[in-house]
């Protein structure tokens, strides 16, 4: 688990699992802003015989404001061909950038699918390493977010490095 501390320690968290050294999901907590200003702290969520030591650090380094990328591998496997289809192009959408459903949809070929891209990245098991907070309305709205627009909001701003 990664804490985000707040200046009255509450404490946001992101409980990171694996399987077998293959990260199996990140899972935010409650979200709590506290005067802007959050801090991490590694609880837990360490791999087996050390494994997955890269995906925390990028973890520890992203939080705080640096422009990192989290790569690691993932088991798309276990989901559909179209969540999976999803999941990747939603990888490629760099960091400080924004694209609409239908943006990615139209990138599949499968103009008007938009809700189904909201869907598929509703189950999304691994958010910022398939960053889904990316992924906006049509308008710029900040829709859809599997841990509620609290965490989309405060993610878009950390990678447009207005929230520190």
């Amino acid at each position: 688990m990664i804490g985000l501390r707040g200046d009255r320690n509450r404490i946001c968290s992101i409980r990171v699992s694996w399987f077998h050294g293959i990260l199996k999901d990140l899972r935010f907590g409650e979200f709590a802003r506290l005067e802007r200003k959050l801090s991490v702290r590694i609880l837990e969520g360490r791999a087996p015989n050390g494994e997955g030591d890269t995906v925390v650090q990028d973890l520890l380094c992203y939080f705080p404001g640096e422009h990192v990328t989290v790569e690691c591998p993932v088991r798309m496997d276990d989901h559909t061909p179209f969540q999976r289809r999803v999941w990747t192009a939603v990888r490629e959408i760099p960091y400080g950038e924004t694209r609409t459903y239908g943006g990615i949809s139209r990138t599949l070929g499968i103009p008007g699918a938009a809700r189904a891209v909201g869907s598929a990245l509703g189950k999304n098991p691994w958010p910022i390493v398939i960053p889904c907070h990316r992924v906006v309305g049509s308008k710029g709205a900040l829709t859809g977010f599997a841990y509620g627009t609290g965490w989309k909001s405060a993610l878009l701003e950390l990678e447009r490095g207005s929230l520190w």
